[in-house]
């Protein structure tokens, strides 16, 4: 591997939550064990079921995560991007997955086996801690979902989505603030439980009022408080 991407990849989790209070030694010994995987887009990274032996940072690109009921419906649960990690439950309990995932693009990912990574966390207490705490962040935003998908109407939940991927995977620039993730109507209907011509009426009408912008898939954030007083998070 390229000197510059071993440092690159060094450098982003060193930042990351879940290594920040680690020694450097303890940094090092984590890193020591973890191998480089790639996907190109489309590719499956793991099943629902399958045993979840390693957790997986992503390096580079982006991941779905969701589930397939057996006629063939799709929700997606979440994208995960560059710097973020997935797989944790599985890992930490032994079971089986609990959801899809799948590379939405091409994918650099970073795997910790389970066998390395379980005698890690006993060694070192501080670092479970900060693990519980990403597991209670992420319960938090699940139940969040929750209460979005049984409580508002499709326009709030679609306003609420929006703003809070141009927040996790968005760029500014003049104001505006571009979602750095591709997604069809169908794939954001499946983020709110929402069909894809509600969307795309929903995006239409935006568009034409100067909330938004949609081009070749991306979608720029262009007045954040006509978005947020759409959310809810605005009164």
């Amino acid at each position: 591997m390229p000197k510059d991407e071993t440092s690159d990849r060094r450098d982003m989790f060193s930042r990351h939550v879940l290594f920040t209070g680690l020694q450097p030694e303890q940094f090092e010994q984590i890193m020591s064990t973890a191998t480089e995987r790639r996907y190109v887009q489309g590719q499956t990274v793991f099943q629902r079921g399958d045993p979840g032996t390693s957790l997986i940072a992503v390096l580079d690109g982006q991941v779905r995560i969701g589930v397939c009921s057996e006629d063939g419906k799709e929700v997606t649960l979440g994208i995960v991007g560059r710097g973020e990690l997935f797989g944790e439950i599985a890992v930490i309990d032994g079971q089986g997955r609990t959801a899809d995932a799948t590379a939405m693009t091409a994918c650099r990912l970073l795997v910790l086996d389970r066998r390395d990574f379980l005698p890690f966390i006993e060694r070192n207490p501080r670092f479970a801690l900060q693990l519980l705490q990403i597991l209670c962040a992420r319960m938090r935003k699940s139940t969040n979902v929750c209460e979005s998908l049984a409580l508002l109407d499709v326009p709030v939940r679609l306003a609420r989505l929006l703003l809070q991927l141009a927040a996790e995977h968005g760029s500014s620039a003049d104001g505006s603030r571009r979602i750095g993730v591709r997604l069809s109507q169908q794939e954001l209907g499946n983020l709110i439980a929402a069909t894809r011509e509600s969307v795309n009426k929903h995006l239409r009408a935006w568009e034409a009022e100067g909330l938004i912008t949609v081009a070749q898939g991306y979608i720029t954030l262009h007045d954040l408080n006509g978005l947020q007083l759409l959310s809810g998070s605005l009164t």
